[in-house]
């Protein structure tokens, strides 16, 4: 509580807040005297630092005094009857709004009626407005999250009615106790803001029970409907007025905050909540307590006082208030069951909803099982004559099979036995093996002494043989060592004999040296001088000068020709070239590829490599080049209906039969080249031999149609096979004349396989819908002109406009010929004169020679004799020639020494080689006689061998013969047994029984002596004639599809389980039922009781305004629809009808709303509720009743917290001391120097005249 010397402080500051921006009312409470006001009215100063949102009641002072005057005038007199109920608040706290921004008023005093003043001045009406909005999304609670996992059987929904049975109801407050301030848990008792919208700083305080913000329009009284929903962690989405956080930060902020205190539970803390937005991320952040917390935490405090804010039942935002009305009745039940009521209403009425869906469910799936069953019931009985029939063929076939066994099993017998006979045999061939074995084995003996002498023969060769080699290898040595010796004295004696030699030429040197020097000395004695050539060196000059200037000139004519032949060169190339343009545009083909080179070039180039690929022969199936240039209309007129069919990639695709060939040119044109064209390979065998149409050309006449599209086109039939493939022209029909008749009812069976046709020049394509009514769905699109198949014919145009062209580069290339004529001319000229000045400076030069020639003579002379006298001395400076002969002889007589010792030694290993030969010649003889009686005996040992071969082959060949008769006799019985094990019991006993008798029969029979070959081959004629009189049989009997067997097992299968299946659905609905109807037991009495509650205190709002209303039940076999439907009258004589937006005014719904609140506020289990300018479009008489009925409703001891947002008042309203008023004063709107005083003494005096 403040006290009222707080207060007279606060109001001092008033100065200070009006120098921080904007306005607002002082601080006051009444007096607690006779004369005090009669209401608890308490103005909040706000702390508006906000410039934007200015009040929109600035006027001029003679206008605000007439809207004060009236304010005043209707606030503060009371009747007689109300006097006598005059409510004085003694105990109310003051509303907290603190601004630190000021209030406008320069000189104010602390006159607590001038505050009171003040703040009945901010209760000045302006017009409703309505807005509309959507109606938000509901967010699902705990409790209905609960409910998704219902009991599943009767004793969790026993315990689960059992766990809520204490609590009363309707008495949400019973569970809910105050504090002694008079909050509940959840409460909002503070509310700060901090750049958030249009308010700068502001506090709010409000009060545990009705909580009025009134305010002018455009203050921002909904401004706190946002901070609160925002605050407590809810989406924009909620208030349906922003649709982004960041524009909830006040203009020229970068960040804003709220801070809500909600009032803790007993004997707990308050829980402060603050948001932080941002703009520059557009995000928030939460704190809890002053520690950091997610938006999930701040939820979780959220709904643990049960805090609903996205439930238009319990906030109302003024987005949202037309919204109400359009509620479905299915939601207005939901959001009520969240509100009021027994705690587990939503869970049960979430557990019937999913139930209902189960036994939904379950019903279609019984009835479908059912169904089947029945069907399957009916098969079997169907299928059992046949099933009957089919046995008894089975029989027989049984029969078949063992007969066909036994046929096996004798082929078995018969070949084992050949097998025991190859045994025998087997075993006397490898008897006589052995006996040729041991006659064998003393020659083998001998044998083996024959190879031993043998061999001693060869080792000792072996070394005489070695020995004399490397004899012959030392004589080799020897032989060349005195090769050697010889060569090295003949060197020696060389050299020798070459000094000598060089000795006497050097004498000679120095002789004819001597002679040369004096020669040349006395020659040079007289010198000769240089003459004079400076005339000489002038006139060659001037030659060279001109002669380059000439080279200069004839270059430059060089390069004029080089240019001019170049441009001639050129000039024929562009000839060339138009002359095979004007071969190309002569012919179709070669239109067509002038077009393509000048609309795709890529597509062109890839064209030439292409061709230059299949000239090398790197190609080893077909290819064809893009199909625009091999397709070809048969008539020009049939372009338009072929190009506007296929597509211009497939016009430009180049076709293969080889795969190789398709990667050859992937690999050139794409990978190499980057080109990026369509290539494509044709499937393996594929013509037009698969593409026939459906219709015979008689057929599509008599349709109304001229032909089919492919028919149209002349090209390869490869390349008609592949434009089927892609384009399906082959289905595609075609009629020339666009008014031509069509039978459009055949082309409209689904079952007709042609799906597109050509009417003309429109195309026309039909679909069929693949859902609902299958509906014909028929597009029709015109034919674009052709662009690519229409070159037919030749362009005269084009290619006279070539051959001018052509004529015109003819005409420039003879004026180049004659100009290069010219430069031919000039340069012959020019080296005409440059040869004749050479001639003349050839004889300058050579006359400069002859006058220079005695001096170039002496000089010469000069220089030899220098050389002459140099090589002299040199001659004269060499050693003498005694030493070096006297080394030279000592050098021959060493080389002669070692001649002789190689000779010996060559001599001694001749004879040694010679002893060796003689000994080999007598052991080869005696080598020869062995060998000739080794070959006697060999010959005897081969033809004893060549026997025992002849009897291992034949050993070999019998046991081969032996094993192979085993093999087969192995894999009958093999496939025997496979047979046998793949035949049923009955088979298989049958044939045991057969061959029984077979058995026995063949053993009396050998007793008798008869041949077991023949005994076998009589049974098995026998059982052959047995197994033909069967298959007989089975050919007579009546034929039955063997497969009806199977069906007949799976479908007896099928019915067993289809009746286990009923048997457990049945189960499973009686249960799903018994369920919903316990659940629906529990849920539906609280429900009513709920309802009735709702709809006494909503009947009797409506009949004291002199209206009816009415709440009821929806009721509906889908608990999903089952909703609550408000019925209202407004109007004498007319029936109770349903709310909705539509059928009533905006003041009637607004009504009907409030209403409806005022009804769950004693049953809510919020701890608050709000509401945002409810009484719009009401009229004055309702807006009065319904604040009288909030007032009481929302002031009594039972009802939680609750916000009222509105911008006008009535005069005369009634208030209650548990009300707590919060005016917003936002903008300048107040003149200067305006005093309160006076205008509230009047007022007191006007009141105090009025009660005498």
């Amino acid at each position: 509580m403040v006290s009222k010397t707080e207060l007279h402080a606060i109001s001092q500051q008033n100065h200070e807040w009006h120098a921080n921006g904007a306005p607002c009312a002082p601080l006051g409470r009444p007096p607690p005297s006779s004369s005090s006001i009669p209401l608890s009215l308490f103005a909040c100063p706000i702390r508006l630092t906000s410039s934007f949102c200015r009040s929109r009641l600035s006027r001029s002072s003679k206008a605000f005094k007439q809207i004060f005057h009236r304010i005043a005038y209707s606030i503060f007199p009371m009747s007689s009857k109300r006097r006598s109920r005059r409510l004085v608040s003694q105990d109310a706290s003051p509303v907290g709004l603190n601004n630190g921004n000021g209030n406008g008023f320069e000189d104010q005093d602390d006159d607590s009626d001038e505050r009171n003043a003040a703040t009945s001045l901010s209760q000045s009406s302006k017009r409703p407005r309505i807005r509309n909005g959507t109606r938000p999304e509901s967010r699902l609670s705990t409790l209905s999250q609960t409910v998704a996992h219902s009991p599943s059987n009767q004793a969790d929904i026993a315990a689960l009615d059992t766990n809520f049975q204490s609590p009363s109801a309707n008495d949400s407050s019973s569970t809910l106790k105050r504090d002694l301030d008079g909050f509940l848990p959840g409460s909002i008792v503070r509310v700060a803001l901090k750049n958030f919208v249009t308010y700068g700083s502001v506090e709010m305080f409000p009060g545990p029970h009705l909580n009025m913000i009134i305010g002018p329009n455009g203050t921002g009284k909904s401004t706190w409907v946002c901070a609160i929903a925002l605050g407590l962690g809810f989406s924009v989405n909620t208030l349906e007025r922003a649709p982004e956080l960041k524009l909830f930060i006040k203009t020229g902020e970068q960040e804003g905050s709220v801070e809500i205190e909600l009032k803790g539970k007993p004997k707990k803390k308050n829980v402060i909540i603050k948001l932080y937005l941002s703009l520059a991320s557009n995000s928030r952040v939460f704190e809890v307590n002053g520690e950091k917390a997610t938006a999930a935490r701040v939820q979780e405090i959220v709904r643990s006082f049960n805090i609903q804010v996205d439930n238009l039942c319990c906030f109302l935002p003024q987005e949202k208030v037309s919204k109400f009305a359009a509620m479905k009745e299915p939601e207005l039940l939901k959001e009520t069951q969240k509100v009021a009521g027994h705690p587990l209403l939503n869970q049960w009425h979430n557990s019937l909803i999913s139930h209902g869906k189960e036994k939904i469910v379950l019903d279609n799936q019984f009835e479908g099982v059912q169904k089947s069953y029945h069907d399957i019931e009916v098969q079997v009985n169907n299928m059992k004559r046949d099933v009957d029939r089919l046995e008894d063929r089975r029989k027989i076939e049984n029969k078949i099979q063992a007969y066909e066994l036994c046929l096996e099993q004798n082929k078995y017998s018969k070949e084992k036995a050949s097998y025991q006979r190859a045994k025998l045999q087997v075993a006397e061939t490898k008897e006589r093996v052995a006996q040729l074995e041991s006659e064998s084995e003393p020659l083998k003996q001998q044998k083996k002494i024959f190879e031993q002498l043998s061999e001693k023969y060869e080792a000792c060769r072996g070394k005489i043989q070695s020995t004399s080699a490397r004899c012959q290898q030392e004589l080799a040595r020897s032989e060349q060592r005195v090769k050697d010796a010889a060569t090295k004295f003949e060197i020696t004696f060389e050299q020798l004999t070459t000094l000598t030699e060089e000795e006497r030429r050097h004498k000679d040197r120095l002789v004819q040296l001597t002679r040369e020097v004096e020669d040349l000395g006395e020659k040079i004695k007289q010198p000769i001088e240089e003459p004079d050539v400076t005339p000489f060196n002038e006139k060659l000059q001037t030659l060279s000068a001109r002669i380059r200037q000439i080279q200069g000139e004839i270059e430059n004519l060089q390069s004029r020709q080089k240019d001019i032949y170049e441009e001639r060169r050129r000039l024929l190339d562009q000839q060339h070239d138009i002359n095979q343009e004007i071969q190309n545009l002569q012919s179709v083909s070669g239109r067509k590829e002038a077009d393509l080179r000048s609309h795709l070039p890529k597509v062109f180039q890839a064209l030439q490599i292409m061709r230059q690929l299949k000239q090398e022969g790197k190609f080893s199936g077909k290819v064809f080049e893009p199909l625009r240039l091999l397709v070809t209309p048969k008539e020009p007129r049939f372009a338009r209906a072929i190009e506007g069919c296929v597509t211009n990639d497939l016009l430009n695709t180049f076709l293969f039969t080889d795969p190789n060939d398709y990667e050859l040119m992937a690999h050139e044109c794409n990978d190499n080249r980057q080109l990026r064209i369509n290539l494509a390979c044709m499937r393996a065998g594929d013509s037009m031999a698969h593409y026939q149409s459906p219709l015979s050309l008689d057929e599509q006449r008599a349709m109304g149609f001229d032909d089919l599209v492919i028919n149209l086109i002349d090209a390869p039939d490869e390349v008609l096979a592949f434009i089927c493939q892609q384009s399906r022209l082959h289905m595609m029909l075609v009629a020339h004349d666009e008014r031509a008749q069509v039978d459009e009812s055949r082309l409209k069976d689904k079952t007709f396989p042609i799906k597109s046709w050509i009417l003309g020049t429109t195309r026309f394509n039909i679909n069929f819908s693949a859902y609902g009514a299958k509906e014909i769905v028929i597009k029709s699109f015109e034919l674009s002109m052709p662009r690519i198949l229409n070159i037919v014919g030749v362009d005269n145009q084009a290619v006279q406009a070539k051959k001018d062209a052509l004529e015109n580069l003819r005409s420039i290339s003879i004026e180049k010929e004659a100009a290069l004529a010219r430069l031919t001319a000039e340069e012959t000229a020019l080296r005409h004169e440059h040869e004749q000045i050479r001639n003349q400076k050839k004889e300058v030069d050579n006359a400069w020679k002859e006058i220079r020639k005695p001096h170039v003579e002496y000089l010469k002379d000069v220089a030899t004799h220098k050389a002459k006298n140099n090589s002299l001395k040199t001659e004269k400076a060499k050693q003498s020639f005694d030493q070096e002969k006297k080394k030279r002889k000592e050098a021959l007589r060493e080389v002669t020494r070692q001649h002789a010792e190689v000779v010996t030694n060559y001599k001694n290993v001749f004879f040694k080689l010679s002893h060796l030969s003689t000994a080999l010649l007598t052991l080869n003889l005696r080598i020869l006689h062995h060998q000739a009686d080794q070959k006697a005996f060999e010959s005897i040992y081969r033809d004893k061998t060549a026997n025992l071969s002849e009897a291992k082959t034949l050993f070999q060949e019998e046991a081969l013969k032996a094993k192979e008769i085993f093999k087969n006799a192995s894999e009958m019985i093999n496939e025997l047994q496979k047979a046998s094990s793949a035949a049923s019991d009955q088979v298989n006993q049958r044939m045991s029984h057969i061959s029984a008798q077979l058995s026995e029969e063949r053993k009396a029979q050998e007793n008798q002596g008869v041949d077991e070959e023949e005994i076998l081959d009589s049974q098995r004629q026998w059982l052959q004639n047995v197994l033909n009189e069967e298959q007989m049989s089975l050919e007579v009997a009546h034929p039955v599809d063997p497969s009806i067997m199977d069906r007949y097992k799976r479908l007896s299968t099928q019915m067993t389980q289809d009746k286990h299946e009923l048997d457990k659905l049945q189960v499973e609905r009686n249960n799903c039922i018994t369920k919903i109807q316990q659940i629906h037991d529990l849920w539906k009495p609280h429900l009513d009781k709920l309802i009735a509650s709702i709809d006494e205190k909503f009947d009797a709002a409506f009949k004291r305004m002199g209206c009816l209303g009415h709440v009821v039940v929806a009721e509906d076999p889908d608990y999903d629809k089952w909703g609550i439907e408000i019925q209202v009258s407004f109007r004498d004589n007319e029936p109770l009808v349903r709310l909705d937006p539509h059928r009533q005014s905006g003041g009637e719904r607004s009504l009907s709303t409030i209403m409806y609140f005022m009804s769950l506020t004693e049953l809510a289990k919020s701890p608050f509720s709000l509401v945002d300018e409810i009484n719009q479009g009401m009229d004055r008489r309702a807006e009065r009743l319904v604040h009288d009925q909030l007032v009481e409703i929302t002031c009594r001891q039972s009802a939680s917290q609750y916000f009222l947002v509105t911008p006008k008042l009535l005069f005369g309203l009634r208030y209650h001391p548990l009300m707590r008023i919060l005016c917003v004063n936002n903008g300048d709107w107040l003149p200067e120097g305006f005093k309160l005083r006076p205008w509230l003494e009047k007022a007191k005096r006007q009141k105090t005249n009025r009660a005498l």
